[in-house]
């Protein structure tokens, strides 16, 4: 990546990539930085400075949404997350869970696929112009 970025005269949508890659390689599936608030916070903070540069309107808000119910989501499951690493693993989970990979987390999965993507097509027109 830092070879490309002396290439590109340092281009930022290359440190973003390269930071984003390093980050995610240190951490394993629900077990680290990608499943905590700290990641949370510090993925929000580093987009969020990439798209002021690159102008781009209200990315911010919905990467923050889309990270923050992805936690969430992985509550529901039996495994939980770790939200707090790297200060403590304690994983953490809500009272209603499921099994990935089970009927029941299949059924889950697939109707919140389809409503996205119904919300995504009804809204389309509305979502391009997120972009100036």
């Amino acid at each position: 990546m830092l070879y490309l970025d002396s290439i590109f005269n340092n281009v930022p949508i290359l440190k973003i990539i390269g930071i984003s890659l390093i980050l995610i390689g240190v951490s394993t599936h629900r077990m680290g930085l990608t499943h905590s608030l700290l990641g949370l916070l510090i993925f929000s903070v580093v987009l969020s400075f990439f798209a002021n540069i690159y102008e781009l309107i209200y990315v911010e808000f919905y990467f923050f949404f889309s990270f923050f119910l992805h936690l969430i989501c992985d509550m529901c499951t039996k495994r939980g997350v770790p939200l707090f690493y790297p200060f403590s693993n304690k994983k953490y989970k809500l009272p209603l869970t499921f099994t990935t990979g089970s009927f029941f987390g299949n059924f889950l999965e697939g109707a919140i696929i389809v409503l996205s993507i119904g919300y995504a097509g009804y809204n389309l027109g509305r979502l391009f112009h997120i972009f100036r």
